[in-house]
């Protein structure tokens, strides 16, 4: 229960003071007291002095870290239905969500290697709520899952990944309302049992449970009085909890999370994984994950994209930017009812005033169930300003009673009932308002593919687009990654840092775009991946401003995803031009190390239609002997070579003659005679 780092400017001119420290709202210490210790992180760049910072915490409080582990979950491709999925408080039409998820599962196990979905996950739809949305009882809703959770997993044979919220104060598992264990009960509820952990934990095992998503953690802390007054309360929710999963093999993924309950982590080893973004579809930009993903990378946490679509089009989905829906024949003199919602993107008064973030002035855990989300028009339920209509603050502070705030309704379209659907064919007169389109899907996949945290997509059954989903994994639904997190490379912070510009989530963001960078190491050698979006970085960087060590003594060559053609050998002061990029666009650069021998370069580009060509989940091992190139492989594919020989560069595609996605393969190039020959073991 720390505070964040913040500066206060104690007067103009001066340097100010930096507070932090315990939450001045915590009434109680018990003895022996409180330590308090503060540690300096340093490094090279920002992202070494972060993962120092990190590695200090992990090993203070003994985190481990199973890199080998093998997760269906978090290495292998998902279908899932949350906030942006097609499938999100929706099914079939005609079905229960029962019937829809078998027929989606027999749909993907139809189209085999296509489509090889390894994991499914269930959202907030499945459980009983209060009226405040809170969780009465994790078990499912007899109209959702009439058969039982554990005839669903049994049907579709596949690992789950099941969401859970926070509890409502009559929640049935509270020995107030008649259950065996100990809840702390305000407006809503929070555990203090570890002997409700282990049950929880002990019944969601029997049907399938893989992962465990704790979402909504920021809004279980705010709600509540006890979680911020009391030090033991937050802490023992989230100990339990993890003590409770890692007793019955379970992993936890945070979501909504605070960093203080993101830093709780390093002392559980079954917290895995943490979303690191908005929800999608909420914000056109939630895919930029460069940044908080070093948070997250450093506590040892994956992290997590969210849901996306393969598709630019779902017809018929739910999700509507551009307008209100509202019946017209509203009194014009009262409030609209309050079951219609704007969740667009205008933040801009009608007059023309700038909204003031919702944050700022602690509305969005006030209203939770308003989507306050960065500084975007809305019309919570219960706030009487905006008379229902999608409205913003535009001059207010918590210095000032909220009766003395400025408001005004933003410019939004109003449409009639029924307006989301397409019109054009019935010659009506009232606006249509067209629903979402997702800008750049193969955006979405290859952030997924480069978070480490999962890939997990939502689309409707029959607007998935497979190629999308084959850039991402291999025919068995393995993620063909990184060895590491893409994180924001020095490049992108040092001009955020020293360019007057803001961080991506205050409404003055700058527009310099996303720079980040991975890598891959194979047989003793460094492997590249940048990641750029919308670019207006022009002057040309380093491997070094790309937060890339590569081998030292190595020769390399960039190759670009989109453009099979460009190749460029890195001359001696190392430096390349990056590409500007307008909106939504983005490219992949591959540093490709050539190996040398007797005057011939050969370097592994590898398979050029996935993501990540080079992927350690496809190659297993890489040499040069002799005028022969031995490569080592799971899974026969096309590969590409680059080569180079007296100055010039050019690629090579080798492939075997037998097609085998399970098999080891070894292929092998004579360098001398351009021929290459396969053999299984």
């Amino acid at each position: 229960m720390i505070t964040n780092l913040e500066r206060r400017e104690t007067k103009p001119g001066d340097v100010g003071a930096l507070d932090f420290g315990l939450m001045g709202s915590i009434t109680r210490i018990e003895a022996p007291g409180l330590n308090l210790e503060i540690i300096a992180a340093f490094g090279t760049n920002f992202q070494e002095a972060f993962q120092n910072w990190g590695n200090y915490l992990r090993g203070y409080h003994g985190k481990v870290i199973d890199q080998d582990k093998n997760d269906l979950v978090n290495d292998y491709l998902g279908y899932w239905t949350d906030n942006g999925a097609f499938y999100y408080y929706r099914t079939l039409e005609g079905k229960n969500y029962e019937e829809t998820l078998i027929e989606l599962t027999d749909f993907f196990k139809q189209s085999g290697a296509s489509i090889p979905v390894r994991h499914l996950e269930i959202d907030s739809w499945w459980y009983p709520k209060d009226f405040l949305l809170a969780v009465e009882e994790w078990s499912a809703l007899e109209d959702i899952f009439p058969n039982g959770l554990d005839f669903l997993q049994n049907r579709i044979g596949l690992p789950i990944v099941a969401h859970n919220r926070y509890w409502s104060r009559n929640t049935t598992y509270a020995k107030e309302n008649g259950g065996a264990f100990d809840f702390i009960r305000e407006i809503v509820a929070i555990p203090q049992d570890q002997d409700f952990w282990n049950y929880f934990f002990q019944e969601a095992r029997k049907w399938g449970l893989k992962v465990y998503n704790q979402d909504w953690q920021d809004y279980q802390i705010a709600l509540m009085n006890a979680t911020v007054t009391d030090l033991r309360v937050s802490r023992n929710w989230l100990n339990q909890m993890a003590l409770g999963a890692e007793l019955n093999d379970i992993q936890i993924q945070y979501c909504m999370t605070l960093p203080k309950e993101a830093m709780a982590s390093v002392e559980t080893n079954s917290v895995t994984r943490i979303r690191v973004s908005e929800d999608y579809l909420l914000a056109e930009d939630q895919w930029r994950i460069g940044i908080t993903s070093l948070f997250a990378h450093a506590l040892g946490l994956k992290p997590f994209k969210d849901v996306f679509w393969t598709s630019s089009r779902n017809g018929g989905n739910n999700y509507y930017y551009d307008c209100m829906e509202v019946a017209l024949d509203a009194d014009p003199n009262v409030p609209w009812p309050l079951n219609y919602r704007y969740v667009g993107q205008a933040s801009v008064t009608k007059s023309g005033h700038s909204c003031i973030p919702w944050s700022t002035l602690n509305l969005h855990y006030a209203y939770p169930l308003g989507d306050l989300v960065r500084n975007y028009c809305r019309n919570p339920v219960g706030l009487l300003a905006g008379n229902g209509r999608p409205f913003c603050f535009y001059e207010a502070d918590l210095s000032k009673p909220m009766s003395e705030w400025k408001w005004e309704n933003c410019d939004v379209t109003i449409c009639d009932e029924d307006c989301t659907r397409d019109q054009s064919m019935v010659n009506a007169t009232f606006p249509y308002c067209p629903e979402l389109v997702e800008p750049n899907p193969e955006l979405q996949a290859a952030v997924s593919t480069l978070s480490l945290g999962g890939v997990g997509f939502g689309d409707r059954m029959d607007a998935i687009d497979e190629s999308v989903l084959a850039k991402t994994c291999r025919e068995d639904g393995k993620i063909l990654t990184v060895d590491e997190p893409a994180l924001a490379a020095p490049v992108q912070l040092l001009e955020m840092a020293f360019s007057g510009l803001h961080l991506p989530e205050n409404p003055t963001s700058s527009e310099i775009g996303e720079i980040w960078s991975s890598f891959v190491s194979l047989d003793g050698l460094i492997y590249g991946v940048v990641f750029g979006a919308e670019n207006s970085i022009s002057r040309p960087v380093t491997p070094w401003q790309l937060g890339l060590n590569l081998t030292p003594g190595v020769q390399y060559v960039v190759a670009r995803h989109y453009n099979s053609e460009s190749l460029i050998l890195l001359d001696d002061s190392q430096e390349l031009s990056l590409e500007l990029m307008e909106e939504h666009e983005f490219e992949l650069l591959y540093f490709v190390p050539m190996m040398e021998i007797e005057g011939f370069q050969i370097g592994l580009l590898g398979e050029r239609q996935k993501f990540v060509p080079f992927s350690k989940d496809r190659f297993i091992g890489v040499g040069l002997s002799n005028q022969f190139l031995t490569l080592k492989s799971t899974g026969t594919t096309e590969v590409t070579l680059i080569l180079k020989s007296q100055g010039e560069l050019s690629s090579k595609t080798i492939n075997c003659a037998e097609s085998d996605s399970s098999a080891h393969v070894t292929y092998t190039y004579d360098l001398n005679t351009e021929e290459s020959f396969c053999s299984f073991n």
